[in-house]
């Protein structure tokens, strides 16, 4: 597995040969606060920063990028291909996604398990927190109350 870390100001840090516990451990060692502060920061002064995170990517081009909201919740995007028929005439690979605005950060391990395993039925069955909670999504990017 291929882990990226993606910085505020577009740097990359990648890790090959990731394993499923290198990959939970690089997630919750990296200071993401201090990411997400300079995020902040560079927006107020105008500039367009890149969305920090980490994204893992498996040998079949599935990719799983985790991204920290806050220190409750994460968003992830799973990128995933699929087949679908052309007229009926040919089977065509196009990348389909599914994004999730709010997952709790304690079950990151879970998430990154999922991906390890291949589970893409299971990820693609988690819902964001907001919908099950009915919490609200700001448009700064972080989880509110209650509507």
């Amino acid at each position: 597995m291929l882990l990226r870390i993606q910085h505020y100001d577009f740097q990359l840090e990648e890790f090959a040969e990731v394993s499923r516990d290198e990959a939970v451990r690089l997630f919750q060692q990296t200071d993401w606060w201090s990411e997400l502060a300079r995020f902040a920061e560079a927006r107020q002064h105008g500039y367009q920063p890149c969305n920090v995170g980490m994204e893992l990517t498996d040998d079949s081009g599935c990719r799983l990028f985790i991204g920290p909201v806050d220190r409750r919740s994460v968003c992830f995007n799973y990128i995933y291909p699929r087949f679908h028929s052309e007229f009926g005439l040919c089977q065509i690979e196009r990348e389909e996604e599914r994004f999730v605005a709010s997952y709790p950060i304690e079950a990151v391990g879970r998430l990154i398990t999922l991906h390890y395993k291949s589970e893409r039925g299971a990820i693609l069955q988690i819902e964001s927190e907001e919908i099950r909670t009915g919490l609200t999504w700001r448009e700064d990017g972080s989880g509110g109350g209650r509507p």
